[in-house]
């Protein structure tokens, strides 16, 4: 073999394995409402859990089964099977939650008629100075829908960007942040508190509201509370079969019409088994509830 083709090979070689799992994430950028995004690198990975149909060929790629085992509980069957999934734009991450602050001026400025109610948001804000700094809930899907055309319909000439709800596929990738196993951390449970707020160091503790945002340590690509505090809208409609029967390999997004939206990322008061990368919620997107909150993404259109 020539050295020119060894050469040749290594160069693919590599460009494959960071292609597949990214861990370099840099540049950040603040928006006029204060909002960090973190820039997310285009790639592939593996999506969702191993069910027990999985192929042979697959199964492979399928971390963290003891994690089930030890739970005595089955994979549920919306998250099989595992599967590849290529993501081709580069996009950039909220790196926190959306927060109360950022949500009353959208309602001050926009929709005071919208959103949660003035005497719900009375009552989460009332006697606490942090407060802003919690993460907005009591948002449905379409209020969040609100809140992003608002964006992007004020935001200043210079800010080139889109912003819009994640898709399922781009959330999961960035809470695996380059990651093959439950968790970001790994597949033990045990070191979920360093990272996220729910059952166990909340909820079970009769603290019965999520925290402020930003308080636990991020995940490999800087990006807080992506497991627990409160769960977050993305874009896609909700099919418990979704991966088995419609679904594409290359960005995909469920767009069929449906009452039901899909939340991701567990919250304050979900046990660790509902706080894993993989695992799919879902409520009517009409719903208002003390645990559901979004995050944004922000597109970078060509120029």
């Amino acid at each position: 073999m020539s050295n020119n083709l060894r050469f040749t090979i290594m160069m693919l070689a590599t460009f494959f394995c960071f292609s597949l799992v990214n861990k370099s994430v840099a540049g950040e950028y603040i928006n006029f409402l204060g909002m960090k995004f973190v820039d997310i690198p285009q790639g592939s990975f593996f999506m969702g859990s191993c069910g027990p149909g999985q192929s042979k060929s697959s199964r492979k790629s399928c971390p963290g089964s003891g994690f089930f085992i030890k739970h005595r509980i089955s994979v549920p069957a919306d998250e099989t099977p595992r599967h590849e999934v290529r993501l081709t734009k580069m996009i950039q991450v909220g790196v926190f939650e959306v927060t109360v602050a950022q949500f009353e001026e959208f309602l001050q400025k926009k929709h005071s008629d919208l959103g949660p109610s003035k005497h719900i948001f009375t009552i989460i804000n009332a006697g606490d100075k942090d407060s802003k700094a919690l993460p907005v809930r009591y948002v449905s899907w379409h209020d969040a829908q609100r809140f992003i055309a608002w964006i992007n319909a004020d935001k200043p000439a210079d800010d080139k960007g889109l912003y819009r709800l994640p898709t399922e596929a781009e959330w999961e990738y960035a809470a695996r942040a380059g990651t093959d196993t439950i968790f970001f951390f790994g597949n033990d449970a045990s070191k979920l508190g360093k990272f996220a707020w729910y059952a166990d160091n909340n909820w079970k503790k009769k603290i019965l509201m999520p925290h402020k945002v930003g308080e636990c340590e991020p995940n490999p690509w800087g990006i807080y509370d992506m497991y627990g505090n409160v769960g977050e809208w993305v874009q896609d409609s909700y099919d418990e079969s979704f991966y088995k029967t419609k679904y594409s390999h290359e960005n995909p997004v469920n767009e069929t019409k449906s009452v039901f939206r899909v939340i991701r990322g567990g919250a304050w008061n979900f046990d660790d088994m509902y706080c894993r990368s993989a695992v799919r919620s879902s409520y009517p997107a009409s719903q208002k509830s003390s645990f559901i909150g979004f995050r944004v993404v922000r597109e970078l259109l060509p120029q």
